[in-house]
């Protein structure tokens, strides 16, 4: 869902994230390919859901991908490059996926 609304409007995603407009719109491209990312990391873990195989290792890339982006995050607001409650509250939604979905993994049956 949130890769979705960056790859539709990466200005307006990467705006509520504390940027700039002119800023967001030079980094626009950045915003689409995490969200094509995200988009493919989700499509993945449907996919082998789906056939009940294979979806550790998909829930897995998914929670390390997430985890950098929570990580990234909260280093953008450290040093002031980003700043607000969006960009908080997306660093916390990160890092509560990143830790889903290695639980989940870890209670994945193994094949």
């Amino acid at each position: 869902m949130v890769g979705a609304v960056f790859l539709a409007e990466p200005v307006v995603s990467v705006r509520l994230l504390g940027l700039d407009t002119a800023t967001a719109a030079r980094v626009s491209w950045l915003a689409r390919m995490a969200a094509a990312r995200d988009a493919v990391l989700g499509l993945g873990t449907l996919s082998s859901s789906a056939r009940r195989r294979g979806q550790q290792g998909w829930l897995l890339a998914g929670a390390a991908a997430d985890l950098a982006d929570a990580l990234v995050l909260a280093q953008a607001l450290r040093q002031g490059r980003t700043r607000g409650v969006a960009a908080t509250g997306t660093v916390v939604v990160a890092a509560a996926a990143a830790a889903l979905a290695t639980w989940a993994a870890a209670k994945s049956p193994r094949r």
